[in-house]
């Protein structure tokens, strides 16, 4: 299950408000979040954590293809294995993180139940620093991308 930092529907509800705007559901805006945390390695797991969560979606939707939910997945493995300090050239050692993290039963996410609370996790504090950066979400969805791509892009993946 997908789950989204209760304080997200206030600060994010300008960015969701166009019908014709590249958001079309929170999940687009938890990518977003997810790929700032990944991003920026913010993994810090709060102990009252996911009391502040609420229930997103169980599944990808349907607009994100096969495609990008692989990406997700591999993305998702490269940070796993960075943190762990394992080679990113070792075949044998990527078929074993794969085997640990990748579900061959979840054909939506191709994630197991535990990578999808550790994208919970990054996702958060992927809200947070955005939160914490721009009090308030800009007024305009389009604004918001700009500053996204010039401000956080970036920074993104750096000393990876």
């Amino acid at each position: 299950m997908f789950k989204i930092n209760r304080d997200a529907s206030n600060w994010q509800a300008n960015l969701l408000k166009s019908k014709d705007g590249p958001f079309k559901t929170q999940m687009d805006l938890y990518y977003l979040y997810f790929m700032t945390g990944i991003g920026l390695n913010l993994y810090t797991n709060f102990p009252n954590m996911s009391s502040q969560m609420s229930d997103l979606t169980s599944s990808y939707p349907s607009a994100f293809s096969a495609s990008i939910r692989y990406k997700i997945a591999g993305l998702f493995l490269y940070r796993d294995m960075l943190n762990n300090n394992l080679p990113i050239d070792n075949k044998e050692i990527i078929k074993k993180q794969i085997e640990s993290k990748l579900s061959k039963e979840d054909g939506n996410t191709f994630l197991t139940p535990e990578a999808v609370n550790q994208m919970n996790i990054y996702a958060f504090n992927g809200f947070e620093y955005l939160k914490n950066k721009y009090t308030s979400a800009p007024s305009n969805e389009y604004i918001f991308l700009t500053i996204f791509y010039n401000d956080v892009m970036p920074h993104l993946f750096k000393g990876s």
